[in-house]
């Protein structure tokens, strides 16, 4: 969705996560994975590639001209918030828009990394760049979190890092018992089936004792 500001002409892109978590489908996508081409380490998504397409064809618009630019986004909408933000910062063709700021929520990260010292590099200078505009907010115990760090790396070779800033917030303390349960096995499925009691940690339910109360 995107809401306009005509006061001072600003434009907020908002991505939502996926409705329906399906671990077939995303293991099957993750055996697909291709690294992107010419060493970048930012990853690339044909739903966020549309998702950047259908920004610019909104600030191409005459009424928004040098507007202003937000996005924002949960878990997988995250990952498309930050994909935008990244383009539209280094898009020269849309100079005229300024890319103020993105806030998301349990979301995907969008730069990948591994232990090789050049795209370490590469991935560490991007997220610093970023800092100023991007703050990701996650949630300990979220089990997107958790998946980025050890599901996606032991199919993919690599792990997933956020543009920007990275802030976790403690909701409680029951997730440590689902992680030393999870810590316990090396088999990708059981872990896959040990994440459930995780699941509620990803909802942006838990953000509302945090930022709306």
């Amino acid at each position: 969705i995107a809401l306009k500001n005509n006061k001072n002409n600003s434009l907020l892109f908002a991505f939502s996560g996926l409705k329906k978590i399906n671990l077939q489908d995303i293991y099957q996508r993750l055996v697909g994975f291709e690294s992107p081409e010419n060493g970048s380490p930012v990853v690339v998504d044909a739903q966020a590639q549309e998702a950047y397409k259908w920004v610019k064809s909104i600030l191409n618009k005459k009424e928004n001209k040098e507007a202003s630019v937000y996005v924002t986004g949960h878990s997988f909408g995250g990952y498309l918030a930050q994909f935008v933000g990244y383009h539209l910062h280094n898009d020269k063709q849309m100079k005229s828009n300024l890319f103020v700021q993105g806030v998301t929520f349990n979301s995907l990260g969008i730069l990948l990394d591994d232990d090789s010292n050049k795209l370490h590099a590469k991935t560490v200078s991007i997220q610093k760049a970023y800092k100023p505009l991007f703050t990701n907010y996650i949630v300990k115990g979220d089990p997107l979190d958790y998946s980025s760090k050890t599901f996606f790396k032991q199919i993919t070779g690599y792990s997933l890092q956020h543009l920007g800033n990275v802030k976790y917030i403690t909701v409680d303390e029951n997730y440590k018992t689902s992680l030393e349960a999870l810590e316990k096995t090396t088999d990708l499925w059981t872990k896959a089936r040990l994440l459930k009691p995780l699941y509620p940690y990803h909802n942006l339910a838990e953000f509302e004792s945090v930022f709306w109360k």
